[in-house]
């Protein structure tokens, strides 16, 4: 587990669901800002309340550990409101925006710039599997970032993502500490758990035994392109983005077509992701179709998630972008 007195000292928020990953990032986290003399780090634990009593007992259970070290805990009961909110129709997407947006708030409001979850290189392994399977780029091999900027003031950083399921259990044993465990991970209709229960243990027996350490190459490997493409991006953005408020981009249609078609791709991926607009629906087809626009004699296309795209043709050639 890798920690940095910064984090401390400008303030820690733990997201801790009770499992064995986030329980020792809690006693560990505590324990560092202990020898060290640290700040404390904050606990928010989250009740997505599916699971009956089993859910108000994870939050129990975090409370209990939160309050055995005196630490300052805030906890938050998805709302069935919250739920019927979700306009992406998978339960695991909504949970973890609901999640995100309760750790930014409750971070925010006693002060914390670091947000800490306890994902893991199997998570890591996992993660970059899904991606592939849904056919992603090279960003998406990349896997998950050990830290990446949330909004202006705030990160997100993983401090156990070197830290293997194994090592985390382990090291929980060595502390004599419990944890939780979710009955909802021995399921099958997530496509996250068949990757861990069904895929991962064929990959593991009948391919390649070492697997996940090929997986883990793969995605540091992508990781170095993957910076190389955003240093690119910079340097273009800076010619080609004439103005770009929250809902409104003018971009300079000139410029941007001298890119090739798959850069023009990119590009456009990495813009969406400045914006902070919703990737999720926007696949291999819609990237190619916005390169397609932007070189070919199409004036306008609508995009999902309420974006519509249009050229402006006078002494200036502009392509504007605007989020309704």
């Amino acid at each position: 587990m890798l920690f940095s007195d910064q984090w401390f000292e400008y303030g820690l928020f733990l997201g801790v669901s009770g499992g064995a990953d986030s329980s020792a990032m809690l006693h560990a986290a505590a324990g560092y800002a202990r020898s060290r003399g640290l700040p404390n780090p904050v606990v928010g634990h989250v009740n997505h309340g599916l699971r009956g009593v089993e859910s108000d007992e994870d939050e129990l259970f975090v409370r209990l550990i939160a309050e055995g070290y005196g630490l300052l805990f805030f906890s938050h009961r998805i709302t069935a409101e919250e739920w019927a909110a979700d306009e992406t129709g998978s339960i695991e997407a909504a949970a973890r925006e609901i999640r995100y947006n309760f750790l930014l708030r409750a971070a925010g409001e006693v002060g914390c710039r670091y947000i800490a979850t306890a994902h893991t290189a199997d998570d890591q392994v996992e993660t970059v599997l899904h991606r592939f399977i849904r056919g992603t780029g090279v960003s998406g091999l990349s896997g998950m970032a050990c830290q990446r900027q949330l909004n202006y003031a705030i990160s997100l950083v993983r401090p156990l993502l070197g830290t293997t399921r194994r090592e985390i259990i382990k090291y929980l044993e060595s502390i004599n500490a419990n944890f939780r465990v979710d009955s909802s991970n021995a399921k099958v209709d997530f496509m996250r758990n068949k990757i861990r229960n069904d895929l991962l243990p064929v990959l593991r027996s009948g391919f390649n035994s070492k697997i996940d350490d090929a997986i883990l190459r793969l995605s540091k490997i992508a990781g170095g392109v993957d910076e190389i493409i955003e240093d690119w991006f910079e340097l273009r953005a800076s010619e080609i983005i004439i103005s770009a408020t929250k809902n409104k981009i003018v971009l300079n249609r000139r410029k941007l077509i001298q890119l090739s078609a798959g850069m023009i791709c990119e590009f456009f991926k990495r813009l969406w992701e400045k914006q902070g607009w919703a990737l999720r629906y926007m696949g291999y087809e819609k990237w190619n179709e916005l390169a397609k626009f932007a070189t070919q004699k199409i004036n306008s296309i609508q995009l999902p998630n309420s974006i519509v795209i249009k050229k402006q043709h006078d002494q200036n050639d502009y392509i504007i972008i605007k989020k309704t």
